[in-house]
C-alpha cells in the first residue's frame, strides 16, 4: 500500500482512499505490449516470406503452362508431318544428288572409253566407278528420306505425348502448389487474428488491473474502517 485515507478524514466523491503498488502489473503491461510488437514483427516477416512464396508459385504456374502450349504444339506438328518448306529442301536434296550422279556417270563414260584407248589408268577409273556407286547410293538415300519424311514416326509421336503430358503434370502440380500456399497463408492470417485477439484481452486485463491499484471514494463521505 502506497497511501490510505486515515479513519476520519472527509472525501469528496472519486478521492483517492487508497493507492497499492502497481509495479508488478505495469511490468507484466509492458512485457505483454512487448509481446504483441513482437507477434506482429514476426507475422509481418512471415507473410511477406509467404507472399514471396506465393509469387514464385505463381511464376512457376505461367511458365508450366507456357511449356505445356510448347510440347502440345509440338505434338500437334508432328502428327501433322512434315513442312512445306521440309518437303522442299528433301525434293531440292534428291535433285541435286540425281544431278550430281548424272555427270559422275557422264564423267565416267568418257572416262571409260579413255581407259579403253589407254590414256587413263585402271586403278583411277576404279577410283571413279566407285565414286559413281556411292553417289548413287546417296540418290537412294535421298529419296528414302523423302519417303520417310512423308511417314508418320509413332516412336517420336509417342516420346512426345509423353513429354506433353509430363508438362500437364507440372502445370497442375504447379496450380496445386499455389492453391496450398494461399490455404495456409489463409489459415496464418486466420491464427493470427485469433492469436492477437487473445493478447490484446491479456493486456486489456493487466490495463484493468492497474487501474484497480487505485481506490476512490464512490460518494462524498468521512472515512470509516470496517471492524
Amino acid at each position: 500500500i502506497l497511501e490510505i485515507a486515515p479513519q476520519g478524514k472527509v472525501v469528496g466523491k472519486d478521492d483517492i482512499v487508497l493507492r497499492m503498488d502497481p509495479t508488478s502489473h505495469e511490468d507484466a503491461k509492458t512485457e505483454q505490449e512487448d509481446n504483441i510488437a513482437r507477434l506482429k514483427a514476426e507475422f509481418k516477416k512471415q507473410q511477406q516470406e509467404s507472399a514471396k512464396n506465393l509469387n514464385q508459385a505463381k511464376e512457376d504456374v505461367v511458365s508450366c503452362g507456357l511449356l505445356v502450349e510448347l510440347e502440345q504444339a509440338r505434338l500437334v506438328e508432328l502428327k501433322k508431318g512434315p513442312s512445306a518448306a521440309d518437303a522442299i529442301n528433301a525434293r531440292i536434296n534428291i535433285e541435286n544428288n540425281q544431278n550430281l550422279l548424272a555427270a559422275a556417270e557422264e564423267e565416267l563414260k568418257a572416262l571409260e572409253e579413255l581407259a579403253a584407248a589407254g590414256f587413263f589408268s585402271k586403278e583411277e577409273l576404279r577410283q571413279k566407278q566407285l565414286s559413281v556407286k556411292e553417289q548413287r547410293l546417296a540418290v537412294v538415300n535421298a529419296d528414302i528420306a523423302q519417303r520417310k519424311l512423308f511417314l508418320p514416326d509413332a516412336i517420336k509421336i509417342a516420346e512426345q505425348e509423353l513429354v506433353a503430358r509430363d508438362a500437364v503434370k507440372k502445370r497442375d502440380a504447379a496450380k496445386e502448389n499455389v492453391a496450398l500456399l494461399e490455404r495456409n497463408s489463409q489459415r496464418e492470417q486466420e491464427d493470427f487474428v485469433r492469436r492477437m485477439n487473445a493478447e490484446q484481452k491479456y493486456l486489456k486485463d493487466l490495463i484493468e488491473n492497474i487501474e484497480k491499484t487505485i481506490y476512490r471514494a464512490p460518494a462524498a463521505g468521512v472515512v470509516v474502517y470496517k471492524k
